[in-house]
């Protein structure tokens, strides 16, 4: 079951002696694929509680849909914490989707949660939380990085680092796939082959 999930954690390679898996397009290959993924998670949250956050699921694939469901179902009494996190402007399928992906499992419990942009105050407090560290708050327009994060923690975040750099605010919000791109950039090769890996599942599945 480890070489199925290493088909998602390629670093499992490097701890362990693992057979090549077979094809996913076979018979039974899929449910072996999700039965690893289950596996490893289950096993994980034996030794603690497990919370796995899946970001933009209003862009999943019907298979990654489908893993979301076979693990809610299979891991619905195991101390496993499933976070999907997705824009609210989805289509009635896809959201009906969605919710059954969360409902799957006759012992499955779902909690549905509708987030808006961040207040300005507590944009500017995350804002002040990166500036205010450094000494160098009077050098920076503070408010003026909030205001351009627009309500997005991440965008704020990405914001106040580049600031610190000397760099000003953009007079249009920066595309969050921008600050992703540039991340990923100084990630390391195995933090890079995870990413990867990821963004190749629902073509895989």
């Amino acid at each position: 079951l480890l070489a199925e999930a290493s088909r998602i954690l390629p670093e499992l390679r490097d701890s362990f002696d693992l057979p090549e898996p077979g094809p996913i397009g076979a018979e039974g290959g899929r449910l072996r694929f999700f039965e690893g993924i289950a596996a490893l998670l289950d096993s994980a949250a034996y030794e603690q509680p497990v919370c796995l956050v899946l970001d933009d699921m209003h862009l999943a694939s019907a298979s990654t849909l489908d893993l979301v469901a076979y693990l809610t179902g299979r891991l619905h009494s195991s101390p496993v914490l499933i976070l999907l996190l997705h824009r609210d402007d989805v289509d009635g399928p896809q959201r009906l989707t969605l919710a059954r992906s969360m409902d799957a499992g006759e012992e499955s419990a779902s909690l549905t949660l509708q987030l808006g942009p961040l207040p300005p105050d507590a944009v500017r407090q995350l804002v002040e939380s990166i500036v205010l560290p450094r000494d160098v708050a009077g050098q920076l327009d503070i408010d003026r990085v909030a205001e351009a994060a627009a309500g997005n923690p991440l965008r704020a975040i990405e914001l106040a680092r580049r600031a610190l750099n000397g760099e000003l605010p953009p007079a249009t919000p920066i595309p969050l796939r921008d600050i992703l791109w540039s991340r990923l950039q100084k990630a390391s090769p195995s933090q890079r082959r995870v990413f990867f890996a990821a963004a190749l599942l629902q073509r895989r599945c």
